[in-house]
């Protein structure tokens, strides 16, 4: 993958957005996920990415699809007492879907080309379930784009950043009333992190292909091709070339 680098503009263009702005990509297979997801898989190893979720959905041209990987959490809506009582209190809620959400319409164009509606939700839980009104982040990218078949769109810009406290002890020392502090010392981080989504739209003709592409999903069949395969092993080898380099 790192040799195809030298591609032109044009070369990389997958398709066009609902302003007819060029798309890009990388071409992959149809059987397997191509070379990009052997690559993603390679990054996953060395702790440079977490992979959120890798779902595969089979939808049916012009139908929306939707696929949920997470909790539904409750979230208290209102308290009815009794004022006969005061200690009937009713308690109402309603439930918030929560983790990541896919919302896709796709839409078959000629020239072996696939229109996308895609809506994509990440939230988190901020606070602990036991809250009764537990507080969540929400991340949202919503888009209209052409695609070609077996072509990887990639969609970025949903960032969140966090700043998180550490502190490190002397062990005994910095118990010591007064002086402890001088021997514990605490150092803020900031970290930025951004989620990207890789979507990879294939067009399945027959149903024949629809099974075969079903058996391969459930038989644990869809990796990269024979030479997808041997252009990932040379990677994971000058990746981790690169990485020794970096800690010398």
């Amino acid at each position: 993958w790192f040799q195809e680098l030298s591609k032109t503009e044009e070369q990389y263009r997958t398709g066009t957005d609902s302003n007819g702005n060029p798309t890009y990509g990388i071409k992959t297979t149809r059987k397997g996920m191509g070379l990009i997801y052997a690559y993603v898989d390679l990054l996953k190893k060395f702790d440079a990415i977490n992979v959120l979720s890798m779902p595969r959905l089979m939808c049916t041209n012009n139908l929306p699809s939707e696929l949920q990987v997470g909790q539904v959490i409750p979230q208290l809506k209102g308290k009815l007492s009794d004022v006969s009582s005061a200690s009937s209190v009713q308690s109402s809620y309603e439930y918030k879907d929560t983790g990541l959400i896919l919302n896709v319409t796709p839409s078959i164009r000629s020239g072996n080309l696939v229109a996308l509606d895609v809506e994509q939700i990440v939230e988190d839980v901020l606070t602990a379930m036991t809250s009764e009104t537990p507080v969540t982040s929400k991340r949202k990218i919503k888009t209209n784009v052409m695609v070609a078949s077996g072509s990887t769109l990639i969609l970025g810009g949903l960032i969140k950043e966090a700043e998180k406290s550490i502190k490190s002890r002397v062990p005994g020392l910095s118990y010591i009333p007064l002086i402890g502090g001088l021997f514990s010392r605490s150092v803020k981080q900031r970290e930025k992190i951004e989620l990207m989504i890789f979507l990879t739209p294939y067009i399945l003709e027959t149903p024949q292909e629809a099974e075969e592409m079903t058996r391969e999903i459930v038989a644990g069949e869809h990796g990269p091709s024979a030479p997808e395969r041997t252009l990932w092993e040379r990677m994971e080898k000058e990746y981790r070339e690169s990485i020794k380099k970096q800690s010398k």
